[in-house]
């Protein structure tokens, strides 16, 4: 029995032997080719990844900015008030508007909305004014540290003779003033 197991281990050695040459040329000739393509291939996808990584790196980074300037703004107005202030809000307005020469001839309270969270008071202002007082104003309204915003403004036409001096036009505008909104606080009442 020993005699047969020898040309078996022989056959065994000279088969794995054959086996690894041919690997070893197939690799080196005939798959070089693939793998180089695969190589370059994965090579321009890993490029592609990197500058899709910068990219994003670059957006996050804007984010930042973005939220570092919103950031100082609240810093600067201060938080959302709980209860909006109307009274010394609209006491404001009218200080901005009289020390840009408009002449506020009426205020009126119109619906305002509620969201979650948060509460949207509206009024009508109507005024008389000329394009740069208004102007002024409405630069001196978005410097302000108010929780308001001008939603709708509308500029009328110019009355009487269009060869006169007089500038002054009819105005109106609506003005939403914003604070904190607690839906326990108003369905517990």
């Amino acid at each position: 029995m020993r005699r047969n197991s020898l040309p078996i281990i022989d056959l065994v050695g000279g088969s794995v032997t054959c086996g690894v040459v041919a690997l070893g040329v197939w690799c080196t000739f005939f798959h070089l080719s693939t793998t180089s393509q695969h190589l370059t291939t994965v090579r321009s996808q890993l490029a592609d990844m990197h500058k899709s990584v910068i990219a994003g790196e670059e957006a996050l980074r804007e984010k930042k900015r973005e939220r570092d300037a919103l950031e100082r703004d609240i810093a600067e107005r201060g938080a959302l008030p709980e209860r909006s202030p109307v009274e010394s809000d609209l006491r404001e307005i009218a200080r901005m508007a009289k020390a840009e020469g408009i002449d506020l001839t009426q205020v009126t309270p119109v619906q305002g909305a509620e969201y979650p969270g948060l509460l949207e008071l509206r009024y009508a202002i109507n005024a008389r004014a000329d394009y740069d007082a208004l102007l002024a104003f409405l630069r001196r309204f978005k410097d302000s540290t108010l929780w308001a915003d001008i939603i709708r403004l509308d500029i009328g036409g110019r009355r009487g003779d269009p060869s006169s001096e007089e500038s002054v036009q009819p105005t109106a505008l609506v003005m939403s003033l914003f604070a904190t909104h607690d839906d326990e606080k108003t369905t517990a009442q």
